[in-house]
This record gives C-alpha cells, structure tokens and sequence, in this order.
C-alpha cells in the first residue's frame, strides 16, 4: 500500500466507528436509522465492534486497508443484508458472534500471506476466498 492512503483509511476506519455506514437499505427492505445520517446505528456499532475484537485476537499487524475490508465486508455484506431481509428472525447474539470468530478466522488465515508491512486488504479477500468452508455465517445462506 502506498503510505500516502494509509491516513484516508485510518480516518475513514474511525469515521465508520462513529457513526456507521450511512446509507439505506435498498426499497423495500428494513429503513431503519441508517436512513437518516443524523441517527447513528446502534447495530453498526455492536458489528464493527464484533469485527474488531475478531482481528484483534490475532497475533499480527493488521494494517489499515485490511481493517477497513473486514469493517466494509461485514457491515454491507453480511450484518446489513441479513437484519434488512431477516430482521428479528435471527438471533443478534448468534450473529454477532459468528461475525466476531469469522474475522479472526479471516484474519488467522491471512497472517501466513501476509509480508513484512502487516495484512493488506488484499491478503484479507484471498484469506477469505480460501477459508470460505470455514465461515460461520455462511450458515445465515446469503451468498454461495
């Protein structure tokens, strides 16, 4: 990663952990307080804290770009879709849980290819692709 992104992502990595992904569901689906930005999401907060203390466990420099990977992959492409399609029939708990192991497996498999700066964003997608078997919440069946 050329040094010069790494502030954009350090600052984006804190914005998100303020105030969350502002964006609504598409129509349709739950519009819940990520449709208006003057409301933080309680929920985005509870994932991103969820990803965090799953790459943190790791032993390892988890760099910026991966973080923000990790964040992005699990709030748009897992938490969000499955609250807005599946709402209260899925166990926040559960789902939390299977977010917090998933990136620490995640994170696990890309430490053996990451080089001497850390974990990249990409080291991240080819630990995942690779441990896709493996993901908890592959079991909530929203891709295959």
């Amino acid at each position: 990663m050329d040094p010069r992104f790494e502030p954009y992502f350090r600052a984006r990595l804190e914005q998100i952990s303020r105030v969350g992904l502002v964006g609504a569901p598409p129509e349709g689906f739950g519009r819940t307080p990520l449709s208006d930005p003057a409301k933080p999401d309680p929920f985005q907060a509870e994932v991103f804290k969820a990803v965090e203390e799953g790459y943190r466990s790791v032993p390892g420099l988890v760099r910026p770009d991966a973080e923000l990977m990790l964040q992005l992959v699990f709030a748009e492409l897992v938490a969000q879709p499955i609250r807005a399609v599946r709402g209260q029939d899925v166990d926040r708990t559960e789902l939390l849980g299977a977010i917090a192991q998933d990136a620490r497996r995640i994170t696990e498999n890309a430490l053996p290819l990451s080089k001497s700066g850390g974990i990249s964003a990409h080291d991240v997608v080819n630990a995942a692709s690779n441990s896709w078997s493996e993901l908890r919440t592959a079991s909530f069946e929203l891709w295959d």
